[in-house]
């Protein structure tokens, strides 16, 4: 894995969120919870 891995290899374009190594699972929990709203009922929209 070492071989392909690139630090904060993120998509051109793409909407991403990077996951800080020290997040807790708490703070990437509730990261992912507020990013796609899925505890609001509100839709994602897409671009």
């Amino acid at each position: 894995m070492r071989q392909w891995y690139v630090r904060r290899d993120v998509l051109p374009g793409g909407r991403e969120t990077l996951v800080g190594e020290t997040s807790t699972l708490d703070e990437t929990v509730r990261l992912i919870l507020r990013d796609t709203r899925l505890l609001s009922g509100q839709p994602v929209e897409s671009s």
